[in-house]
C-alpha cells in the first residue's frame, strides 16, 4: 500500500488508485495498491476536527477543527466518485487514507468512526463508508475482475535525499550494516554472534532509517531546544548502531584468539596478527597491521611484517593514523579463509632523501629494491597497470588501462573526477528553507537563480612512490567550504585506485547541494547500479513513470562491456545522481528524451532541502571514501558488482595471542 506524497515525489505508472503487480527479481509477485495522498480521507471531510484542503481545489474552506464535517463530505466525495468514474475507474470500491489528525504520523480517532456510522445511517445514496484493513482490501482487489497488470522494475524513492542531510551518520550505519554482513558471512562458518547486540544493532539501525531526521520545525527555528533534541537523538541512533557492531567484533575477534587486553606485559611480547575473510570470494586488499604509538620503544619502526604460514617477508607500506602507524600490507585472501601476520623486528635505515624522491619536473629511476616502484613524472603516474595523467588546468584528464589501451573517463563528461560541484539558492535562509513555493524549487531541488560553484583545482601534488602504492594529493577552492581536498592512492600491484574526500563544509542557511563527480565508464559499456536486493540497469530497468535523477545504490556502480569491466565503490555516500544539474522540467522513466548515454554520474553528498524534518545546517568536517578498479577479470555485470561488496567489507586484521 503507497500513498507518495506528491509535493516531493510522484507515483509510478502515472496514474493513482490502481493496483499492479510487482514483479520481483525471482519471478514472484507483489501485489501493490498505488494510493491517493494519506489525508485524502480527511480532505474528503470524512474525520470531524481533523479536516483540511491539501491537494483538493474547490470553493470549500475545510477548517482543521470543523466539528461537523458532513456538509464537506456531502459535497466532495460524490465529486471524487464522480472524477474516478470519467477516469474509468473499473471497481465499486476506493480506497480513502484517513488519519486522526491534521499532520504526518497522526494516530487514529474515534470519529472516524463515528462519522462513518452517522453517513451510513443518514445519507440517501449509494455510497457506503467502511473501515477495512489492508488485507481485506487486498482481498477484494484480487477477487475483483479486473485485469491487474505487471510491472517489473526498480522504484526509486523520491523522498531519499533526506538522509544526506546528515552524511557523517549516514556514513557512520552504512558501515555498521556493512560490519553485520561481515559477521553474518562469518557466522555460517560457526562463530556465534552476541544475540543482544545484533537486536541492539538492528534496532538502532531500523529507527535511524526511519525517514525524517529532525524535528519539523528544524528549517524554521535551527536554534530550538526541541530541534537540537530530535536531532540529536537521530544522531544517536547511528552512534548506538556503530557501537553495536564494533561490540559484536570484540566478540568474535575474542572467540579468534583476540586477547581481552592487548597491552603489551613484557618486551618479550610478539605482535601477531589475523586477517579474515569470511566472505564466498577471495579478497584482495590492503591489510592494516596497527602498531599503537605506546609500544613504539617495543620494535624498530621499520619493520618487517612476515606471513607465519609460509615464512616470507612481505612488502608493506607505512603512514600515520590516529594514535599509531599502520604498516599496510597487500594480501589477497581466500573465500572464507584466514591469514597469519607478524610485526617483526627490522633494521633502520637512512637515506638520501632527493635520491629517493620524484621532484616535479624530473625522473625518478628506481634501484634494484625498487624495481616494482612506480614511474612518476611531471603530472603523470604510471605503473604496470594504468596511466594516471593531472593538469594543473583541468585536474585528471586521462585515465588509461594499459592492457586495453582504453581511457575510462566518460567522453560526454562536465567536469573531471573528484571535482566539487557546490549549490546554493540565494535568500534569506529561512523563508527559502521553509516557504519555497515562491522559489518553485519542488522537485527539482534547486530554484531557477541556482548558483553553482564548480571547484578549482588550486594545487596537486604527486609523492615519493612506496613499495606498495603512490599518492597523490589535489586540493581545490569551491563555494560552501573552507576547505576540500582529494588523495588518491594508486595501487603499483593492481589496476586500483583509492580515494579519500576530506572537506570543511561551511554553514549555510539557504538551501544548497554538494556533488562530487565520477565520470568513469568503460568504451562501450552499459551502467548497473547496486541497489539492496538486485543490480539494476538506471533508465531501464524501471517501473514506469519513476524518478530519474537519482538512486540509492548499495555498494556502487559498475560499467562492463563484453572485455573489460570497470567497478566503483561507494561505501560512505549512497546517493547517485544521474540527471541533470541543471534547474527544468524533470524527466520520468519511459520519456522519450532519456537516453543513458547522456548520464553524467555525480556522488550527492549532501543536501538541506528536503522541505521537512531534514538538518538545516550542514557545516563540519566530513570524509568519504571510493574504491576504483577496472580490468577484464571484472568484466561481467555480476563480477563487478560483487567486487563492488568486496572492495568495500576489505580485510579485518585484528592482534591475536602469539
Amino acid at each position: 500500500m503507497t500513498c507518495v506524497h506528491s509535493a516531493h515525489g510522484l507515483a509510478p505508472i502515472g496514474r493513482r488508485q490502481i493496483p499492479f503487480y510487482w514483479e520481483t527479481p525471482k519471478g514472484q509477485e507483489i501485489l501493490v495498491w498505488n494510493g491517493e495522498h494519506y489525508n485524502l480521507g480527511n480532505v474528503m471531510g470524512l474525520c470531524p476536527a481533523a479536516s483540511l484542503n491539501y491537494s483538493f481545489e474547490d470553493e470549500l474552506d475545510a477548517l482543521h477543527r470543523t466539528v461537523d464535517t458532513m456538509p464537506l463530505a456531502m459535497a466532495r466525495l460524490p465529486r471524487y466518485l464522480r472524477q474516478l468514474e470519467l477516469d474509468d475507474y473499473p471497481y465499486d470500491f476506493v480506497l480513502l487514507h484517513i488519519s486522526g489528525a491534521t499532520t504526518d504520523n497522526a494516530p487514529p480517532s474515534d470519529l472516524a468512526i463515528r462519522f462513518a456510522h452517522r453517513w451510513n445511517t443518514t445519507y440517501d445514496g449509494p455510497v457506503r463508508l467502511h473501515m477495512s484493513t489492508l488485507s481485506e482490501f487486498c482481498r477484494e482487489v484480487r477477487e475483483h475482475t479486473a485485469p491487474i497488470p505487471k510491472y517489473r522494475g526498480d522504484w526509486p524513492d523520491w523522498w531519499s535525499d533526506g538522509f544526506v542531510s546528515i552524511p557523517s551518520e549516514v556514513r557512520l550505519s552504512r558501515e555498521a550494516m556493512r560490519g553485520q554482513r561481515w559477521l553474518e558471512a562469518l557466522a555460517k562458518s560457526g562463530t556465534p554472534l552476541p544475540s543482544q547486540d545484533v537486536q541492539r544493532l538492528e534496532q538502532n539501525l531500523l529507527m535511524f532509517f526511519e525517514h525524517t531526521y529532525n524535528h519539523s520545525e528544524s528549517g524554521r527555528a535551527p536554534w530550538d531546544i526541541r530541534v537540537k533534541a530530535v536531532g540529536g537523538n537521530k544522531r544517536a541512533y547511528a552512534c548506538a548502531a556503530y557501537d553495536a557492531m564494533m561490540d559484536m567484533h570484540d566478540a568474535v575477534f575474542a572467540v579468534h584468539g583476540a586477547p581481552p587486553n592487548t597491552a603489551p606485559s613484557g618486551s618479550a611480547d610478539r605482535f601477531v596478527y589475523k586477517v579474515l575473510n569470511p566472505l564466498d570470494v577471495p579478497v584482495t586488499d590492503l591489510a592494516e597491521v596497527y602498531f599503537d604509538n605506546k609500544d613504539y620503544e617495543m620494535l624498530e619502526i621499520g619493520g618487517r611484517i612476515v606471513d607465519l604460514k609460509t615464512g616470507k617477508v612481505l612488502e608493506h607500506q607505512t603512514a600515520r593514523i590516529p594514535r599509531g602507524i599502520g604498516y599496510y600490507v597487500p594480501l589477497t585472501v581466500e573465500a572464507c579463509g584466514e591469514a597469519l601476520l607478524e610485526l617483526a623486528e627490522g633494521t633502520r635505515t637512512l637515506r638520501f632523501s632527493e635520491r629517493h624522491f620524484g621532484a616535479v619536473g624530473s625522473n625518478y629511476v628506481p634501484d634494484a629494491e625498487g624495481a616494482e616502484a612506480t614511474l612518476v613524472e611531471s603530472g603523470v603516474v604510471e605503473t604496470l597497470f594504468l596511466k594516471l595523467e593531472i593538469t594543473n588546468e583541468a585536474g585528471i584528464v586521462r585515465l588509461v588501462d594499459k592492457e586495453s589501451g582504453a581511457d575510462l573517463l566518460a567522453p560526454n563528461r562536465d567536469h573531471a573526477p573528484f571535482v566539487p560541484v557546490y549549490e546554493s539558492t540565494p535568500g534569506n535562509g529561512r523563508d527559502e528553507i521553509t516557504g519555497r513555493k515562491g522559489k518553485g524549487i519542488g522537485r527539482n531541488r534547486k530554484a531557477k537563480d541556482v548558483q553553482r560553484s564548480v571547484g578549482v583545482l588550486r594545487s596537486f601534488q604527486i609523492g615519493r612512490t612506496g613499495k606498495v602504492w603512490t599518492p597523490v594529493q589535489m586540493d581545490y577552492e569551491v563555494a560552501g567550504a573552507t576547505l576540500f581536498s582529494v588523495g588518491l592512492t594508486v595501487w603499483n600491484s593492481l589496476p586500483r585506485i583509492d580515494a579519500v574526500v576530506r572537506m570543511h563544509k561551511t554553514s549555510v542557511w539557504d538551501p544548497e547541494n554538494f556533488y562530487l563527480a565520477l565520470p568513469f565508464a568503460v568504451p562501450g559499456g552499459e551502467l548497473w547500479l547496486d541497489k539492496a536486493g538486485a543490480p539494476m540497469r538506471p533508465w531501464r530497468d524501471q517501473l514506469p513513470d519513476t524518478l530519474t535523477d537519482w538512486f540509492v545504490i548499495q555498494e556502487g556502480f559498475v560499467s562492463c562491456s563484453s572485455s573489460l569491466g570497470l567497478a566503483v565503490a561507494t561505501p560512505d555516500a549512497p546517493l547517485l545522481q544521474l540527471g541533470p544539474l541543471t534547474y527544468g522540467k524533470r524527466k520520468l522513466m519511459g520519456h522519450p528524451g532519456l537516453d543513458i548515454k547522456e548520464a553524467r554520474a555525480y556522488s550527492w553528498l549532501m543536501t538541506n532541502y528536503w522541505g521537512t524534518n531534514f538538518d538545516v545546517t550542514m557545516g563540519g568536517f566530513y570524509e568519504f571514501k571510493y574504491r576504483i578498479e577496472f580490468g577484464k577479470h571484472i568484466a561481467s555485470p555480476a563480477q563487478a558488482l560483487r567486487q563492488c561488496a568486496a572492495l568495500n567489507h576489505g580485510l579485518k586484521t585484528f592482534r591475536v595471542k602469539a
